[in-house]
């Protein structure tokens, strides 16, 4: 037996089997967070976290915490906005304690609380969020990311425990798009989703000693995949980035300019849904580029094969929107997405721009999308012409 040309179908025929039989009602998928640090990692630890006073929320899914969290349910935007700030506007100690890797931070030292980090958590910590009617009562986790270094932050890299805020823009946009051709897709796999995005008020202190908006963004919590790095297993990878090409997206954005092949980068939990899109990249098509597994290096995408795929026309996501056609080349940190959202992200530390300024700059970059796949609304036909293909 072909394992290839098996595993591929394998993954795919579950997504195919739930759609035709109706398991996923019109192809909505929603990740189910997970609700307690036990079942996130029995081996997190917990560290003091300390207040940072000048953050401001930047664009927000109110439709999922509304979802999630059945106490915010009755809640204004507004109100979700300051339980949000709250509940999250924290970063590590270590990280407020020196001014290498980031400017001076605003802390209010009298207020710290306890936060979980699971292991491999370098710049990210998971929050317990509480009842906003009901004192003490823990109605479930969010996870934040840019949040600071467990220790020894330095400039350059994750290894300044921060993320920028443009970064974290482009964050949130790529997570709904990928949701939105995973959902039309019919494949059966889910996204983590962002909740949030949110200005820290300093700014990040890069290694050439340049300065960016500093931010974090807010994701549902989850139990992450036990490859390394949180990587899927062969199997799904090689299933789900097929599925993405037909779109025009990779995984493999990053390395892509400094490789022959392309390394499929592809972060999911337990379950396999998807999370962290920082590597993900639109392109006009694949170059005849053999793919393979980020870590193992096994080759899971080969031209002239039954494995190799190029986006689909009428499905493709425009490339003059979300690729490299400002810059001109295939790079996850030189595409149309990370240059506007670091311009966007300027702009509005400056006052420049506002809430309204981002939620327009993510339509602009959504709307393209939708309206190319709303011409093809039954995801189990769209299934059934990639199973084909």
């Amino acid at each position: 037996m072909n394992l290839k040309k098996y595993t591929s179908a394998l993954a795919l025929a579950v997504g195919c089997a739930a759609i035709l039989t109706g398991f996923y009602p019109d192809c909505a998928l929603a990740f189910d967070p997970t609700r307690t640090i036990e079942e996130v990692s029995k081996k997190s630890t917990d560290e003091d976290v300390v207040k940072v006073t000048t953050s401001k929320i930047v664009i927000v899914d109110y439709d999922l915490l509304r979802k999630d969290f059945k106490a915010l349910e009755q809640m204004s935007d507004p109100e979700i906005d300051s339980w949000l700030l709250d509940q999250t506007s924290f970063i590590s100690l270590p990280q407020a304690n020196q001014k290498t890797a980031n400017t001076q931070i605003a802390a209010d030292a009298e207020r710290q609380i306890t936060a979980h980090r699971p292991p491999d958590y370098g710049r990210a910590l998971v929050f317990d969020a509480f009842d906003p009617h009901s004192v003490g009562l823990k109605i479930g986790l969010l996870d934040a990311k840019g949040v600071g270094a467990k220790s020894s932050p330095r400039a350059g890299g994750h290894t300044d425990g921060l993320a920028t805020l443009g970064e974290c823009i482009r964050e949130y946009s790529y997570e709904k798009l990928v949701k939105k051709v995973m959902n039309h897709s019919g494949s059966g796999v889910e996204t983590v989703g962002t909740y949030a995005v949110i200005d820290f008020g300093f700014d990040v202190i890069h290694s050439d000693g340049s300065r960016s908006p500093a931010g974090y963004v807010l994701r549902q919590a989850h139990v992450r995949s036990k490859g390394y790095m949180s990587l899927l297993s062969d199997i799904d990878s090689q299933a789900i980035e097929r599925v993405l090409r037909r779109y025009g997206i990779t995984s493999a954005g990053a390395y892509r300019n400094e490789m022959s092949f392309d390394k499929i980068n592809l972060q999911g939990t337990s379950n396999r849904a998807l999370l962290d899109f920082g590597g993900y990249l639109v392109v006009r098509d694949f170059e005849n580029r053999p793919a393979q597994h980020f870590f193992n290096g096994t080759e899971l995408i080969s031209p002239g094969t039954e494995t190799w795929v190029e986006p689909i026309s009428d499905l493709r996501v425009p490339f003059e929107v979300w690729g490299g056609s400002v810059s001109g080349v295939n790079d996850p940190k030189l595409d149309n997405p990370w240059l506007w959202s670091h311009e966007l992200a300027k702009n509005f530390r400056a006052g420049r721009a506002n809430r309204d300024d981002v939620w327009n700059h993510f339509q602009n970059l959504i709307r393209p999308v939708e309206n190319r796949l709303v011409s093809d609304a039954n995801c189990s036909n769209t299934l059934r012409g990639l199973l084909r293909r």
